[in-house]
């Protein structure tokens, strides 16, 4: 069991989404939780590739990737490709 105190607009905007919806508070919050955590999960993920390389061209470029990943919803396809497009832009600089 957890307790959480809202800010009365985000209280009135979960209450209003839950009459809409036909869900519960309970519902939404859990949604929303299991979907941060994924997304944080993910963002760690990428940011590990950032600090794997020691050329800051490319820390710098896998840092705006990570940034742009972090803000995608949690597609683990989406996923797949876009780690497969940051390996391969990163062997791209290894070999200039």
């Amino acid at each position: 069991m957890l307790a959480v105190r809202l800010p009365t607009e985000l209280e009135n905007n979960l209450t209003q989404l839950a009459l809409e919806t036909g869900r519960t508070k309970a519902f939404h919050i859990r949604e929303a939780i299991t979907e941060y955590l994924k997304n944080l999960k993910n963002k760690k993920r990428f940011e590990t590739w950032v600090w794997d390389t020691n050329n800051p061209e490319i820390q710098e470029q896998l840092k705006k990737e990570c940034e742009l990943i972090s803000k995608c919803p949690d597609n683990e396809e989406w996923l797949d490709i876009a780690e497969q497009s940051l390996n391969d832009f990163a062997d791209e600089w290894k070999y200039e």
